[in-house]
């Protein structure tokens, strides 16, 4: 039985069924070929948890192809995805060789992130793999928008998106709680949401390509770390 809960109750399974004028339509689409990219190298004997997956449509996919996977999501469950809060899981200590959270911490409270990384250290196996991804609250388009206004474009309505932070902070937190960043993949800056929703999706794709160009994480709307937990 499938259950859905907030934006899910609210949008259905939105991650499956794509609207190309929703804002991070290209991205979406972008990182979801580095996540399963990623996946793929990773041995189908490891132990891998997506958490915060949502409809869990990458556990799915590679569940069905032999993965050892599960997700977990505060806000959906079926067949593959368990219902939980990623904060306080119920896995035991050393569960997993491999966590997925990928976008995720953003829509937790500041004051809760800390709390979240010590959670994903906990259940992973010590030498284990944490694939960590994030919006960027510095991103570009912020910054410039900061320099001739005096204010943020922030990755999305506060409310939403309460735990928005700069790229170099979540590199921090993670290095404090005995993360060493092994690679960042940066995804490129994007395009205003304003031209994605009013522009056709052939303009916003070859504008969102072209911004691929600047490969800077520091400016970079979105990056994905990969880290390993230390010994």
């Amino acid at each position: 039985m499938v259950i859905r809960k907030g934006v899910y109750k609210e949008r259905k399974d939105y991650h499956k069924e794509l609207d190309t004028k929703w804002s991070s339509y290209h991205l979406h689409i972008h990182k979801r070929k580095i996540i399963r990219r990623t996946i793929e190298n990773i041995s189908k004997n490891k132990k891998i948890l997506d958490i915060g997956c949502g409809e869990g449509e990458n556990v799915e996919l590679f569940a069905k192809k032999g993965w050892n996977i599960k997700g977990l999501d505060l806000n959906y469950s079926s067949k593959y995805v368990i219902l939980g809060d990623a904060t306080k899981t119920k896995f035991k200590a050393n569960s997993f060789d491999v966590v997925l959270c990928l976008d995720i911490v953003e829509h937790i409270d500041i004051s809760k992130h800390e709390i979240l990384i010590k959670e994903l250290k906990r259940i992973l196996k010590p030498g284990g793999t944490l694939i960590f991804g994030s919006p960027n609250l510095a991103h570009l388009f912020s910054r410039l928008s900061f320099l001739f206004t005096g204010k943020l474009i922030r990755t999305a309505k506060i409310n939403y998106h309460p735990g928005d932070r700069p790229f170099n902070e979540y590199k921090q937190i993670l290095r404090k709680n005995g993360f060493k960043l092994i690679k960042t993949q940066t995804l490129p800056l994007g395009v205003p949401p304003i031209l994605q929703r009013t522009l056709n999706v052939k303009i916003t794709k070859i504008l969102y390509e072209f911004s691929n160009l600047i490969s800077i994480p520091a400016f970079s709307f979105d990056n994905i770390l990969t880290c390993k937990l230390k010994n």
